[in-house]
């Protein structure tokens, strides 16, 4: 028989169900499922209860296997745009930009004034990302293997508001910055390009 969108939908809800929650597998799933259940007579319900529930553990075997690949995807485009000539610039921009807020209104200051960008950059570009995760729409792989970054380098920029002051050198406090900031933008840049490739395959 052939599956019919309603069918795909069908699917694409069973699967969530058993905690299948990133759109981009789901998909890969959903392709699979209806290409065995298409050899099948019969109600289509019936047949897709059952192939859950005979394949259900190696369904979620598989739902692992496909988040740590995409983790590895993922991480890979990061340090590839890492090594790109923009990211240079940028990494120069901000060490700039900090050396001169350093020495305009002090290390205190421009400590915390870089420290408040640094969280409002993150919260404002990791609002859709949360939204998707509260929502449950649109969830991709990439979004679980990308939350690391931010926890990683969140506790240690929360420490140099306090360690700062220990610092003799200016550039340091600078460079610091401009390292977590730089990984910042990569991130979403990655983020942003991931997406845009998911829109374009699985959503036209």
């Amino acid at each position: 028989m052939k599956v019919t969108p309603e069918q795909i939908e069908l699917i694409d809800k069973a699967l969530i169900k058993i905690g299948i929650n990133y759109a981009d597998i789901r998909y890969e799933m959903t392709d699979h499922i209806a290409a065995a259940l298409e050899q099948k007579d019969g109600r289509f319900e019936h047949h897709l209860k059952g192939y859950i529930l005979q394949n259900k553990s190696e369904l979620k075997k598989t739902n692992r296997r496909f988040i740590f690949i995409a983790m590895g995807r993922a991480y890979k485009k990061f340090f590839i745009n890492m090594l790109k000539p923009w990211s240079l610039v940028i990494f120069a921009a901000v060490f700039a930009l900090s050396m001169l807020l350093i020495r305009s209104f002090g290390r205190e200051n421009a400590i915390m004034a870089l420290f408040y960008f640094f969280i409002a950059f993150n919260c404002l570009l990791s609002t859709p990302v949360i939204y998707k995760v509260l929502t449950r729409k649109n969830q991709h792989s990439l979004d679980f293997g990308f939350s690391f970054i931010n926890l990683i380098i969140l506790y240690p920029t929360i420490y140099m508001v306090d360690y700062q002051t220990t610092i003799a050198n200016d550039m340091i406090v600078a460079l610091y910055y401009a390292v977590v900031l730089l990984i910042s933008v990569i991130m979403h840049i990655t983020i942003w390009q991931f997406n845009r490739q998911f829109k374009l395959r699985y959503n036209g």
